[in-house]
């Protein structure tokens, strides 16, 4: 069986406020219904197949969550995600950082 790559399968449907001016509890509504699969794929074939998720940056994570919601309603078994950073909050304790 060949495996490849595919960059189809998820569909933005709706137009979103970029995420970056938005404060945390807009951040977590903002993505909401903004993707769909593809219909041109089959709740077998999603179910088949090794869903990656690539994300630039997780902040909330509300975005990717939203996108792996939507991949695993249309039958999508396995999904993961793969992002380059995350971000962290760092609180100061006397110049002393905990990263929460």
């Amino acid at each position: 069986m060949a495996e490849y790559v595919k960059t189809d399968i998820l569909l933005k449907i709706k137009d979103t406020v970029s995420q970056t001016v938005l404060n945390k509890e807009d951040r977590m509504e903002n993505p909401k219904g903004a993707f769909a699969v593809n219909d041109t794929y089959t709740e077998d074939e999603l179910r088949n197949a090794s869903i990656i998720l690539f994300d630039d940056v997780i902040t909330t994570g509300a975005t990717i969550h939203e996108a792996c919601k939507t991949i695993v309603k249309a039958g999508a078994k396995n999904v993961n995600v793969l992002s380059i950073a995350k971000t962290l909050k760092v609180q100061d304790h006397n110049n002393e950082y905990e990263f929460l």
